[in-house]
């Protein structure tokens, strides 16, 4: 059987060692017919020039480097790829990623042996780039709204699950057009790629994690670039919860667990009160007030019962 075009699209933000380092590990691959595209999304023009310096240096990959010009965030930075993607399948990954050399011609196999009638995405195992620990396997979201990692993996054998890993995935571009779109824009980053699972789920395709694909992810790079922005970052969090539940819940239904994510919310907020981060405890009341002021822009998703994302 040929082995189809697969398209891997990363964003790049202020971390062009990383993004560098990314394409390094995918040069390796054993998997080879693939193509990449790096959308910088408007970084500061000492590293966006590392970057071009390095693409027009290298050789043996083939890369589409694209500026844009402005920071759309996580969310809306990674939709405009899909522009310019063509290939039926599109590998989507942090840059601060680093995959092992079998690792794309791992995440492929299920959707070419038949075994899986609605395959749309599969899903590595993530382990921490820094002390090899495991950072994710099975993902599941409880109650609270909370986006919990399973600290073991219990089989090498390919599982189905409920939830992908926005760090690194692939998927099936069809899907996407029945799913409606990548990611909703108005996220920005956190919580975009538990809408998408939630979506595929609720439309019955299969979501598959692949143990023995590995990647290494640089945990906290985030964090540590965007330090300022952290308060920033910890509002959108909290707000995203809010907006993939009204998304993917039917109204009456969202109402219910309204009451659970607010009281988990109150706790922590006298939590944070008690340890004396002010600015943190401020951000979770802002954040849901930014979510009640954004939520006629955000499209209304699902008429499906009561589908979860549990374990």
């Amino acid at each position: 059987m040929k082995k189809p075009k697969i398209t891997v699209a990363t964003l790049n933000y202020n971390a062009s060692e990383a993004t560098i380092e990314f394409i390094e590990s995918l040069k390796k691959q054993t998997y080879k017919n693939f193509d990449v595209l790096v959308i910088d999304n408007n970084s500061q023009e000492d590293d966006f020039n590392k970057l071009r310096h390095y693409y027009k240096r290298i050789k043996g990959i083939k890369i589409r480097l694209i500026r844009l010009e402005k920071n759309l965030g996580n969310s809306a930075g990674l939709n405009t790829a899909l522009d310019h993607i063509k290939t039926a399948y599109i590998l989507f990954s942090d840059n601060d990623i680093v995959l092992d050399k079998n690792c794309i011609e791992l995440l492929i196999e299920p959707f070419l042996s038949g075994k899986y009638k609605r395959i749309a995405v599969t899903t590595p195992t993530i382990l921490n780039y820094y002390n090899g620990g495991l950072y994710s396997g099975r993902n599941y979201l409880n109650a609270f709204g909370q986006a919990n990692r399973l600290n073991r993996v219990y089989s090498d054998e390919n599982q189905p699950v409920k939830m992908l890993s926005g760090a690194c995935f692939i998927i099936k571009k069809s899907v996407l057009n029945d799913v409606g779109h990548l990611y909703c824009s108005e996220y920005f980053a956190y919580y975009e790629d538990v809408d998408l699972a939630w979506r595929i789920y609720n439309k019955k395709y299969q979501q598959i994690y692949v143990p023995k694909a590995i990647v290494r992810h640089k945990i906290g790079t985030v964090s540590k670039k965007h330090k300022r922005m952290r308060i920033f970052l910890f509002m959108l969090n909290s707000r995203n919860k809010y907006l993939t539940f009204y998304r993917n819940l039917t109204g009456f239904r969202f109402l219910l667990i309204l009451n659970v994510l607010l009281f988990f919310d109150f706790m922590k907020f006298l939590k944070l009160l008690v340890r004396g981060e002010i600015k943190k405890s401020l951000a979770i009341p802002l954040s849901l007030i930014n979510f009640l002021l954004i939520i006629n822009r955000v499209k209304y998703n699902t008429k499906n019962g009561f589908s979860f994302l549990g374990y």
